[in-house]
């Protein structure tokens, strides 16, 4: 969800933690597997749909072309 009275997105997690990422591309930090999870799910905007649309279809399209823009991490094997 993107805030526009934080001028921040953020990721409310199951287990109740709360992320704060300043731009949707700081979100690129996070490992491959929870860009994957994110990517998949909508985003809530109530406040302004174009910030969070707009990001949105940038991480869909990262994940179905398997990140050829950005690198997130990978974890080791």
């Amino acid at each position: 969800m993107y805030s526009n009275l934080r001028g921040m997105f953020v990721v409310k997690r199951r287990g109740g933690v709360i992320q704060y990422f300043r731009t949707g591309f700081d979100l690129f930090s996070l490992p491959r597997w929870d860009l994957r999870e994110l990517g998949r799910l909508d985003m809530l905007n109530p406040e302004d749909r174009s910030v969070g649309g707009d990001f949105e279809r940038i991480i869909a399209k990262e994940c179905n072309k398997g990140f050829p823009n950005h690198k997130p991490q990978r974890p080791r094997r």
